[in-house]
């Protein structure tokens, strides 16, 4: 009888589609290459086995990729909650979970068709040398482009098609390549003493052969290389072994995720305060609450983090550490890999897609159990026994996905996923977000989600950061100003580097200065396909786009006037680290932001570095605040704390005191800090209620005032927010479009709109942009809304005036 599987591919589709197979042993959660489309190939995932034949004309599938399945029932299950809750579809879960390498990439492949292609007079010189080329080989579209020197090889090859000369063919590759590394072992272990009789009168062999004895502990095989250098030999030595059959040679595959090491002495003893953190988390989760861990900075804890994650290992149970940013990825990680060498895995978009397929397939395939340190995209790993789910730094919007769709939320969608899996799940931070901070202090029951732990004591037992704000007004008025520095701040900096301790510097702006302008006409150079001025980068001589990443030269005279009188306005993390280079010319000065860690690896270079004292002061945006482990920082300076004040947002005031909080908790991190740890921020309004809470410390207030204001004008977590953003190339085209979707959404009883208003940037590379909030009590039924928006964003794709119009959905918008 015949069989028939449903498949989801990886495109902005949102239902499966039926193949007939032949393998019988195919199974739900394999991967399978499909004909899709005319010319198309893709790899697609079953999601279902059956033998009802649908009643119209269907395909076969091309090929079986697996004979295991690479994703379970639950985890599609969970790839269904993603789509149905974000609004995407479950072809665009499936590519933002798969690593890019177990998706096959469709390739063209043109090979000559007659081979009398030479009759053909009117082949132009191109056209003829690409036919010549054929009759030795197949080749892709991108070899025939750097064969034959041209952007664009399809016009040609479809010209020959067209005449019948040459043929297109479709082929799936496959990216991932298994790593192989070369070893050596002994023939015969029996045959030991015969074989130091054979090198006995060869000495470089014998060395040879006694380092591979040195070498090889509880192993049989070395690797090649190790031996030759332990050895200090050639390689002709080794083949030499090998044709008396001492040594045999041969390639094995080798992870590229896993270390060899063993274990450092990582010996902890948990502080009083820490233990009975630890102790109230067992609690918590033995009552299968998820937890709320507010964790003071330097508190220690990610020892905490260390402690559970041994305990949940020990039951042969994966643990998952989330973290929202690269830099502390890799800290947090390397930390980890010292206490569990083998069973510590790092998984984020600076690993290389083979090792990411490894760390899927291991995760898969193997019994043992493993810490899982990475960013947001972890949580679609295929665990099979998973015990913890860790959210550190749960308060950072990064956690956020933005573009493409899916755009969901790992820390909620963690959360949902410890539910699915029967896990427990611990939220890590010392300033939470004030919505969770809510859930976890509300008085009534049935919201009441989470267990709260505070840690509030730091490990060094040092009293916590003083906070001081500088008035540049008063500065300025005065004339107590040096370039952007006051001299208040600039005597704390001379006092800290005495002391032999290191200073941040947090300037919320990239690039060298926000925008340029001409004095003489106003003029101000604007990116081509954004709404936005082109940012300055000194160190790239560029002006640059940070939508589109469009870039031009920097003009030293104004393009509409001619004037040479261009300024440069707004201070970025460039034009700081350059005045300071100016006051402290015998200092190392580094900057530290997305552009100079961008590099694989670079971003923890640099940290390692600065905690080697090699780097005196680090200027950087807010990648310094994300719980980065400092040792010598003596004092931050906060260069316009004003700036993170006044955002377009109704949240602009929790992230404020959250990035305040945060950077003060990165200084006085360690014994080795001499006198008082300081953050030290300059504002034109020192007075404001934020700045005073954060100089207390003042959580609670904050948290009070906040709330109460969202409670009064209608904003989580009191309400439920979705906002629908429309884009097109056309203004005009995409505003009626928002206008009709408004007029639409009114008919939704029960339900508050706001818009349609163009955001702050209301145009990214040329798609012109319109917002509509859509705001909901928190116990109305969400899902039977989020159905209604789609059956009426169906409707409207069928209106032929909107046709070049997309929809992006945001829910629970960040």
């Amino acid at each position: 009888m015949s069989r028939y599987v449903e498949v989801i591919l990886p495109l902005a589709l949102d239902r499966t589609y039926t193949y007939a197979i032949e393998d019988k042993q195919l199974q739900v959660g394999c991967r399978v290459e499909v004909s899709f489309g005319r010319h198309k190939r893709y790899t697609a995932l079953v999601t279902k086995v059956h033998k009802q034949k649908p009643d119209y004309e269907i395909k076969s599938i091309e090929n079986s990729i697996d004979t295991e399945p690479i994703v379970d029932v639950v985890h599609m299950q969970f790839w269904l909650w993603i789509a149905q809750y974000y609004m995407s579809t479950i072809g665009e879960v499936m590519k933002a979970a798969l690593p890019s390498a177990l998706l096959l990439e469709n390739q063209t492949i043109i090979r000559l068709k007659n081979p009398d292609w030479r009759i053909q007079s009117q082949l132009d010189e191109k056209s003829y040398l690409l036919c010549e080329a054929l009759e030795k080989t197949e080749l892709s579209l991108g070899d025939i482009a750097e064969f034959l020197e041209v952007k664009s090889p399809i016009k040609i090859a479809s010209k020959l098609i067209e005449q019948n000369l040459i043929e297109r063919k479709d082929i799936v590759v496959d990216k991932y390549k298994v790593k192989l590394e070369e070893v050596v072992g002994l023939a015969d272990e029996k045959e030991l003493t015969s074989y130091l009789d054979m090198v006995h009168r060869a000495p470089a062999q014998r060395s040879l052969l006694m380092s591979f004895f040195q070498l090889r502990r509880d192993a049989d095989q070395i690797p090649v290389k190790s031996l030759l250098k332990a050895a200090g030999t050639s390689r002709t030595i080794l083949k030499q072994l090998v044709k008396k059959n001492i040594f045999y040679i041969e390639e094995i595959e080798k992870s590229r995720i896993l270390s060899n090491d063993r274990a450092t002495e990582f010996l902890f003893e948990l502080t009083q305060e820490q233990r009975l953190a630890y102790d109230k988390i067992h609690s918590a989760f033995a009552q299968k609450h998820n937890v709320l861990f507010q964790a003071v900075s330097g508190s220690g804890k990610s020892v905490v983090y260390m402690q559970l994650a041994e305990h949940f290992l020990q039951s042969k149970k994966h643990v998952l550490i989330l973290t929202p940013e690269l830099s502390l990825c890799a800290e947090l990680f390397s930390r980890f890999v010292k206490r569990f060498p083998s069973q510590c895995l790092l998984y984020n978009s600076k690993r290389s897609s083979s090792e990411l397929v490894e760390i899927w397939k291991t995760i898969n395939t193997s019994d043992e159990a493993f810490i899982v340190i990475g960013t947001r995209s972890s949580i679609f790993l295929p665990f099979k026994n998973l015990g913890l789910v860790v959210v550190d730094e749960e308060h950072e919007q990064s956690y956020k996905q933005q573009d493409p769709s899916p755009r969901y939320h790992a820390r909620d969608a963690a959360l949902y996923l410890s539910k699915m899996m029967n896990a427990s799940a611990l939220l890590g931070t010392a300033t939470p977000s004030f919505d969770v901070f809510w859930k976890a202090n509300h008085k009534d029951e049935t919201q009441n989600k989470f267990a709260k732990v505070s840690l509030d004591i730091s490990y060094s037992r040092r009293p916590r950061t003083g906070i001081y704000l500088v008035d540049l007004k008063n500065a300025y008025k005065k004339k107590q100003m040096q370039g952007v520095f006051s001299k208040e701040l600039l005597s704390k900096v001379d006092q800290v580097l005495a002391n032999g301790n290191q200073v941040l510097f947090f300037q919320n702006r990239k690039g060298y200065a926000s925008f340029t302008q001409c004095n003489s006409c106003g003029h101000s150079p604007e990116c081509p396909n954004c709404d936005v001025k082109l940012t300055l980068y000194q160190h790239r001589q560029a002006l640059i786009c940070h939508y589109c990443g469009f870039e031009e030269e920097i003009k030293r005279t104004c393009s509409v006037c001619k004037s040479d009188q261009i300024d440069h306005k707004g201070i970025g993390v460039e034009q700081i680290q350059m005045q300071l280079k100016e006051l402290y010319p015998d200092y190392t000065i580094e900057r530290f932001d997305r552009s100079s860690s961008s590099r694989k690896d670079t971003g923890m270079k640099i940290i390692e570095a600065f905690n080697r004292n090699e780097i005196h002061m680090l200027v950087g945006t807010q990648v310094l605040s994300r719980g980065i482990d400092f040792l010598n920082v003596g004092l931050v300076a906060v260069v316009n704390v004003d700036q993170l004040l006044f955002y377009q947002d109704y949240r602009a005031h929790e992230w404020a005191f959250q990035r305040l909080i945060q950077l003060a908790g990165r200084a006085g991190r360690s014994d080795s800090v001499e006198g008082d740890a300081m953050l030290y921020a300059q504002s034109f309004d020192p007075h404001h209620p934020v700045l005073q809470w954060a100089v207390d410390y003042n959580f609670n207030a904050i948290t009070s005032s906040e709330l109460n204001e969202r409670i009064q004008f209608q904003y989580p977590p009191h309400v439920k927010i979705i906002r629908i953003q429309t884009k097109s190339k056309n203004f005009e085209a995409n505003l009626r479009a928002a206008q009709y979707l408004v007029s639409a959404y009114k008919r939704i009883p029960g339900i508050k709109i706001l818009g349609p208003q163009a955001p702050v940037v209301s145009r990214i590379r040329n798609w012109y942009l319109q917002n509509i909030v859509i705001k909901i009590q928190t116990d109305r039924n969400s899902l039977h809304l989020r159905k209604q928006l789609k059956r009426m964003e169906n409707s409207f794709n069928a209106v032929g005036t909107f046709q070049g119009v997309r929809l992006a959905y945001h829910i629970d918008h960040i």
